[in-house]
């Protein structure tokens, strides 16, 4: 049975009454009525349909004396079909069709009836005798028949189903027994259907494709200096666009652009516009706006938020407090260069579902307040480069952050210039495989206490504190570098530490040294006390003085007098180029029995060794 219903909010009852062949004790007949509701939308975008069709009209059992006697079950399965263009899907009820939810005898002296259950019960236990009750395919409980005046949902979707009709399957059962006087039993189930209400809204295009929109009305979209909402359509002279979801058209977006004022405008009848799916890059590099309307915008939908907001040079605070960015999983530079920024707020933004934040405040100078303390961050997987190049805040605070499952941490506070404090209090760093550059260039820094650091899994420590010039106090001692296989400038330009112990790190995978302890200038003593190097293939540089490039050699930058080991370097797989300059310009450092090279450059990767003075010289002196 199929019944088509557009533009009423009439109700349509279906009664169909077969004749009934008494062949058995007790005979059972459940009608359906079936109400197919549309209501009445102020709006020409959409001509809301629905189609309704169940593949029955009665359901029919036959109980015979044995059946009763062994109080047997009895169900029958249903179909219902339904499609909808509806972008908010639609619900259908069950009910009796009274407040009177028994099978009663059509002999009303018979006072026997076969009652609704109470409450569900699970779908593999019988129901008691002489009731009945229905069950959806995909639930696990038989539910209870529902009164008329209290209907229960047995469908309810919240999107379309025009392409694809809905389909759902559920059955009636019903359990009699002696007790039952013999006849005919029928009652009647209500199933209504009606389109549930959904808001006037329309749906931006991409982001990529909203930048060549852009390209399409204006030859520099840099120019634009204002994205607003206009209360009408401009004259039928101006150049006009469409801006919205070509797949989602119930509500056009128009785009023009004024070039006198340098405005960009929009016009919709909808009452809201929601962001597409894949934003990345909406307003990327619109390097002269200061202002987006985005009061009529909404990012309920949007997933890839990508440097949607990068490159704003001309901004200062874009307010995102009512964005509603509930399913956003990538938010990858999504504020980067915004070079005047001076304050972010994430008040608009649920992050819990983003697993990439990298580079997503990096490279805005200006920023001074950076309130973070909202931000869920339990899902992220990187941060790389977050916050770098931050090089006017002062304090950095993220104790609050969930990082146990985040992999990259490379150049996370890379050029952090002024930043004197970093809170990693809480710093869950188990999963974390790469951590280059992590620290490098912040310069002001003086103390780092990452002795809480669980670095189990990192493979790339390239970097990582290079540039710190101002860190005096290094705490890395429960660090676990037996993954680490690249180490290279590791402590580059750290000039405030004196004397650096690495007794726990394991080095026998590590394959490059490169530059790792070079132009430390306040260095008097390193301790390699545990390193061994079967894969090392590069030392170049490694606790060179200046590289070639740098200015004069001034007195009282030369401070290097002791590398502290127990074993000599493995050299066996050190390249020729990777042994090249490893001591240059290192004029005060002496081995353990006072040997030097007149030339430091010239000292090769054989001088890896602990000093026997003239049978072996080398530049190292024995714990």
């Amino acid at each position: 049975m199929e019944r088509n219903l557009v533009k009423t909010a009439n109700q349509t009852r279906f009664l169909k009454e077969n004749k009934i062949l008494f062949s058995g004790l007790i005979y059972l007949v459940i009608l359906l009525i079936i109400n197919i509701f549309i209501l009445s939308f102020n709006s020409h975008a959409i001509d809301p349909t629905l189609s309704v069709t169940f593949d029955r009209n009665e359901f029919d059992y036959n109980f015979y004396s044995v059946d009763v006697v062994n109080t047997s079950e009895r169900y029958n399965w249903a179909k219902l079909t339904v499609k909808t263009n509806a972008p908010a899907g639609y619900t259908t009820t069950i009910s009796a069709n009274s407040d009177e939810t028994a099978l009663k005898h059509i002999d009303n002296t018979i006072s026997t009836k076969i009652s609704s259950i109470t409450s569900p019960i699970a779908h593999d236990d019988w129901i008691p005798k002489n009731t009945w009750a229905y069950q959806l395919e995909n639930q696990n409980n038989y539910m209870p028949i529902p009164k008329e005046s209290e209907p229960k949902a047995l469908v309810a979707t919240n999107k379309a189903s025009d392409s694809v009709p809905n389909e759902n399957n559920f059955r009636v059962v019903v359990r009699a027994s002696t007790d039952l006087m013999p006849g005919i039993y029928r009652s009647s189930l209500i199933l209504s259907t009606v389109i549930n209400p959904f808001e006037t809204a329309a749906y931006l295009t991409t982001g990529d494709d909203f930048q060549a929109k852009l390209s399409e009305l204006t030859t520099d979209k840099t120019k634009i200096k204002l994205i607003r909402r206009a209360s009408a359509l401009p004259a039928a002279s101006t150049n006009v666009i469409n801006i919205n979801d070509p797949t989602k058209p119930f509500y056009e977006i128009k785009a023009w652009w004024d070039p006198v004022l340098r405005h960009l405008f929009f016009y919709t009848t909808a009452d809201k516009i929601y962001f597409h799916e894949d934003s990345k890059n909406t307003f990327k590099d619109l390097s002269e706006l200061n202002l987006i309307d985005l009061d009529s915008f909404d990012a309920k939908y949007a997933k890839d938020m990508s440097y949607m907001f990068a490159g704003l040079r001309s901004y200062h605070n874009i307010k995102t407090e009512n964005l509603n960015a509930q399913s956003v999983t990538n938010m990858r530079g999504i504020f980067r260069d915004n070079h005047r920024m001076s304050d972010i707020s994430m008040a608009g933004f649920n992050t819990e579902n983003v697993t990439d934040m990298s580079e997503m405040f990096a490279g805005n100078y200006e920023i001074i307040g950076l309130d973070l303390s909202a931000m869920n961050t339990k899902n992220v997987k990187t941060m790389k480069g977050m916050f770098k190049g931050i090089n006017k805040l002062g304090v950095l605070k993220i104790s609050n952050f969930d990082t146990s499952n985040v992999t990259d941490m490379s150049e996370m506070f890379s050029g952090m210039s002024k930043v004197i404090n970093i809170m990693l209090d809480n710093f869950d760093t188990g999963n974390v495989e790469n951590m280059s550059e992590m620290f490098k260039d912040c310069s002001v820094i003086k103390l780092l206490d990452l002795s809480h650091f669980n670095t189990a899994k990192v493979t790339n420590m390239n970097s990582m504190f290079s540039g710190a010039n101002e860190l005096r106090v290094l705490n890395i001692s429960n660090f676990d570098t037996s993954k680490v296989t690249d180490m290279a400038y590791m402590f580059y330009q750290v000039h405030g530490i004196t004397s650096l112990g690495l007794g726990n790190f394991n080095t026998e995978n590590v394959t490059t040294m490169e530059g790792m302890f070079a132009e430390m200038k306040g260095i008097v003593d390193i301790y390699l006390t545990n390193f061994k190097t079967p894969k090392l293939t590069n030392v170049s540089r490694m606790f060179q003085r200046f590289n070639p490039s740098s200015i004069a050699i001034r007195s009282g930058e030369d401070n290097l007098k002791h590398i502290y080991a127990k074993n000599d370097f493995d050299i066996s797989n050190i390249t020729e180029e990777g042994g090249k300059l490893i001591f240059d310009k290192r004029r005060t450092l002496r081995g353990g029995k006072n040997s030097f090279m007149i030339i430091p450059a010239n000292a090769g990767k054989e001088w890896l060794r602990i000093d026997n003075g003239s049978s072996a010289k080398g530049y190292f002196t024995k714990l």
